[in-house]
């Protein structure tokens, strides 16, 4: 790959304008990890358990449980996907955002 083009662009690192993404709103940032959370304690709460138990059941400490259930801790799609199968729920279950839908959702628009 050749060196980068100075001027239009340079800040992108030469990026396509197509494939440039502005960082994300501050307010928006983490959204997804503490939604994960809320949705993870209402599970937790719903079966009656303790987030000591929670994690025995799903091979997590105590300590790693509670972060995650406050947003703290950033999974991969993996261990979702690991941890929804020992749940059992699908993935997309622990990453529903309700209040997304309660206000009418968001279009993704095409490219």
């Amino acid at each position: 790959m050749g060196p980068c083009r100075a001027g239009a662009g340079e800040e992108w690192g030469g990026l396509p304008e197509r494939a440039r993404v502005a960082p994300p709103a501050s307010d928006s940032e983490g959204r997804l990890q503490r939604t994960l959370g809320q949705n993870l304690r209402r599970v937790r709460v719903r079966w009656g358990l303790s987030q000591e138990r929670f994690g025995e059941a799903v091979g997590w400490d105590r300590t790693l449980v509670g972060a995650v259930e406050r947003g703290e801790r950033n999974l991969t799609l993996k261990t979702v996907e690991r941890l929804s199968a020992r749940i059992g729920l699908r993935p997309i279950e622990l990453l529903h955002d309700a209040e997304v839908e309660a206000d009418g959702g968001t279009e993704v628009s095409d490219p």
